[in-house]
């Protein structure tokens, strides 16, 4: 079902993608993290900094740069636009400072 679903919004976005340069339009991705990602722990725990703290997503472990790095892999393949948008903002730091290993970091 995941696979069917994540099939489809490949096929939705190749669409938009082609429509909007026929139109002259460049389409930039946002990936809003580490803010907003708090979703891709329920796949991945190891994205959290605990179990207390699921946002944002844990800096400090070298597993949380390579997903984004998958990610932005991905996403290369489908928007040739050279820029990306990481959002960044939104961010409640409080998480970091009171996660011990994070807060070492």
């Amino acid at each position: 079902m995941v696979l069917i679903q994540l099939q489809n919004d490949i096929q939705w976005l190749t669409l938009l993608k082609f429509y909007s340069q026929k139109q002259g339009i460049n389409i930039m991705a946002e990936i809003d993290v580490p803010g907003h990602a708090l979703s891709w722990g329920v796949s991945y725990p190891a994205l959290w900094p605990s179990k207390d703290c699921q946002q944002p997503l844990d800096v400090s472990n070298e597993f949380t740069f390579q997903v984004i790095d998958g990610i932005l892999s991905d996403f290369s393949k489908i928007f040739k636009f050279k820029f990306i948008h990481l959002g960044g903002d939104e961010v409640n730091t409080s998480c970091w400072t009171d996660t011990s290993h994070i807060s070492k970091w």
